[in-house]
């Protein structure tokens, strides 16, 4: 069996969309997985306030919180021989607003609750 090595920290595999509260904190970590050409995807919004963006488990790109919006991760990745896939997530934590891109066209536009 081959093992899969990753440097970066993996996601726990979950529904479709989730969304939980952490132990006695009004705060939201939130989750949403897709699929694009038979890779698994997952964008973070973690309840410290940060975006993440993990492709087959592997963490990615990592955002800090802070005042500028939107929060911006992206990864480019090949799925197909020689064809590079440019995978973009924006959050906007004022109103909650996810956008998902994918080489500039939208793939996924979800609010996420509070």
């Amino acid at each position: 069996m081959a093992e899969t090595f990753c440097k970066h920290r993996p996601f726990r595999a979950g529904s479709r969309v989730a969304a939980h509260r952490t132990h006695g904190s009004a705060t939201l970590s939130q989750v949403v997985d897709f699929q694009h050409r038979r890779k698994q995807f997952q964008v973070r919004v973690t309840d410290d306030g940060a975006l993440e963006l993990y492709l087959d488990n592997c963490l990615r790109k990592r955002r800090e919180p802070g005042a500028r919006e939107p929060r911006y991760v992206w990864t480019n990745v090949e799925l197909e021989w020689e064809e590079h896939h440019y995978v973009e997530a924006r959050f906007w934590p004022s109103d909650g607003r996810l956008r998902v891109d994918v080489n500039g066209s939208l793939l996924l536009e979800r609010r996420l609750t509070r």
